[in-house]
């Protein structure tokens, strides 16, 4: 989905986005360079920076992708226990944001810390990809046959479970290779790359019902039903129960967009 017209996006928007997420998550941006262990710092012509600006500006989502950290929920958690996520651009005009974790991960040594919060990046901005295909399940909670809260909870982490081949793509040709000219340690296990050829595999290894995937993807199916029940109910108020089930899908396409949803941003 683009963003209307009015709404006007910087030239140097993928690069002032990657300057903000270097100010607010600094271990991003500086490393220990081997073997003379001098600390160095990654620069706008790094060729991972220049991956994640060409990726902000939005050339691979059709909208440009924020840096705003500052509203999520994960916000409300402990830093070690705060997640990458990517959220926004969806029918309701938000634009496409991303975070990650402000910490590093505590199940890590801190030499992998740059390395994992790099790839929860790389993560996320190619996540953001899946943005069709996730307002397209969304649709499919309207629908005359609407689609099971187990089946969306899958078929919503099975989009997620799609980016870790594109990831390790990004891996081998993008990571590996800066690593090796800047002579940083690359350690393939900071990227948590399990089962990427087995889906039902990776899903299966999920078997708490209060965590990742359920404890997303399900309150959020269930707030859409409550959403739809809202919207027949306002359709029997105003005599118009007759009317096909599949025609309350352009209302919530035609949510009207913020004010000025860039604000701040």
């Amino acid at each position: 989905m683009d963003l209307p017209a009015s709404f006007t996006v910087r030239k140097d928007h993928g690069l002032r986005q990657f300057n903000k997420m270097i100010d607010d998550r600094s271990h991003m941006g500086q490393y220990l360079a081997m073997p003379s262990r001098r600390l160095d710092i990654v620069t706008a012509d790094d060729t991972i920076a220049a991956w994640a600006i060409e990726h902000f500006e939005g050339k691979h989502t059709r909208q440009p992708i924020y840096w705003k950290p500052n509203f999520h929920a994960a916000d409300a958690l402990p830093a070690t226990e705060r997640y990458a996520s990517h959220w926004g651009g969806g029918c309701g005009g938000e634009p496409l944001c991303i975070t990650i974790r402000d910490a590093g991960d505590p199940h890590l040594a801190n030499s992998k810390n740059f390395e994992h919060a790099w790839s929860c990046l790389f993560f996320e901005l190619l996540n953001a990809e899946n943005l069709p295909d996730l307002n397209d399940l969304e649709m499919r909670i309207f629908s005359r046959t609407p689609i099971t809260r187990e089946v969306y909870i899958k078929e919503c982490a099975r989009l997620e479970w799609s980016v870790l081949q594109k990831l390790d793509k990004v891996r081998r040709e993008v990571w590996a290779p800066w690593c090796i000219s800047h002579g940083v340690a690359h350690d393939p296990t900071a990227w948590r790359l399990r089962h990427v050829e087995d889906f039902e595999a990776w899903y299966a290894a999920y078997t708490d019902l209060k965590a990742y995937p359920f404890s997303f993807y399900g309150p959020h199916y269930d707030s859409m039903r409550r959403w739809e029940e809202e919207i027949q109910k306002w359709q029997k108020d105003k005599n118009k129960s007759a009317r096909p089930v599949e025609n309350i899908v352009p209302l919530l396409q035609a949510r009207p967009f913020d004010p000025d949803p860039m604000k701040d941003l």
